[in-house]
């Protein structure tokens, strides 16, 4: 094989990984910005599962003080259910 020949064959390997590493780098940089999107709604998510997991306890405390019939502390605890389903 000839310099040139191999010259050629070198350069046309390079030119396909330059082309190969900007399709790589153009994947990369669209799962980051995916990730980035994730990354802040995960961010917004615990609030409203921490109010989520809140109301769920406090509608357990309330069914067991129906159950038996303390109403008043009932009330209070509606109350409050209502309060935090107000916030989601």
């Amino acid at each position: 094989m000839k310099e040139e020949e191999i010259e050629r064959i070198a350069e046309l390997v390079f030119q396909k990984l330059v082309k190969k590493q900007e399709e790589w780098d153009k994947e990369f940089m669209a799962e980051l910005k995916d990730q980035v999107v994730i990354d802040i709604t995960m961010a917004e998510k615990p609030k409203e599962l921490d109010l989520k997991t809140r109301i769920s306890n406090l509608q357990a405390h309330l069914d067991r003080l129906i159950e038996k019939e303390l109403y008043t502390e009932a009330q209070a605890v509606k109350e409050r259910i209502d309060e935090l389903k107000k916030q989601l």
